[in-house]
């Protein structure tokens, strides 16, 4: 763990904003590539971009007050407004934004899934990025483990490295969706196997996780929501393999 990465002029700069930020960066670079090569306005997509980005942050912490510490919250409700001490959630900063992508879309007379598939490979190359501020921050944190890759926290304990899992699903999935959206078939095809993978993975990875989430049946918050989504994007890829084969 190294919540602060280093100081600038006396001041510390976190490692957890520092790679959150590095991650939105790098990400808006896909972005705008994709958007070029796929003949989309790139002024459009730079919108579409700083759209995702506040809209993202205000989605990942009302999911984090709602599905992953919702009684703590209740009980310190002035700590609501206290986002710089971290707490978000990124089912909440992917789905909330899509509402904003799709007013955005009408607006401009453009086909939300064109949008959605040139930023289904940006926003895995920023979760690849920004889950190595989770690990330095020793937020997301593993069930205690001896596995010969545990990693040991601020109290010497080992654990899983769940930072890490989720940091190689995000690059993984931009490997993946990377190919998808160069070979296309369809409108959407890149945004529905985005879904099937995250949820897929989230849900995995999660059962593994340590932090508070949230959950009812023996399953996170988190884990609910990805089996919604598995078998939306999973419906969603198998009518159009059907009509597109």
């Amino acid at each position: 763990m190294r919540p602060i990465l280093f100081n600038i002029f006396g001041e510390p700069l976190s490692s957890y904003y520092f790679f959150i930020t590095l991650g939105i960066l790098v990400g808006t670079y896909v972005l705008y590539n994709n958007s070029k090569k796929a003949g989309l306005n790139t002024a459009y997509m730079l919108d579409i971009a700083i759209i995702c980005i506040i809209s993202g942050y205000i989605g990942g912490r009302l999911f984090h007050i709602l599905f992953s510490m919702p009684s703590y919250y209740a009980e310190h409700p002035l700590e609501i407004f206290q986002f710089w001490k971290g707490g978000y959630a990124i089912y909440g900063a992917i789905i909330f934004p899509i509402l904003f992508i799709y007013l955005y879309a009408k607006y401009r007379k453009i086909r939300t899934l064109h949008i959605t598939d040139a930023l289904a490979p940006a926003l895995s190359m920023g979760t690849f990025i920004g889950r190595i501020g989770c690990l330095l921050q020793g937020c997301c944190y593993g069930k205690i483990s001896s596995v010969p890759w545990a990693i040991t926290d601020a109290f010497d304990v080992a654990r899983h490295p769940t930072q890490i899992y989720l940091s190689l699903h995000g690059l993984i999935m931009f490997l993946i969706l990377a190919h998808i959206y160069k070979n296309k078939k369809y409108d959407g095809q890149t945004t529905y196997w985005y879904f099937l993978l995250y949820s897929s993975g989230r849900f995995i990875i999660e059962i593994f996780r340590a932090d508070e989430r949230g959950g009812f049946f023996g399953m996170s918050s988190f884990q609910m929501i990805s089996i919604v989504l598995f078998v939306w994007s999973l419906y969603k890829i198998r009518k159009n393999r059907n009509k597109y084969a």
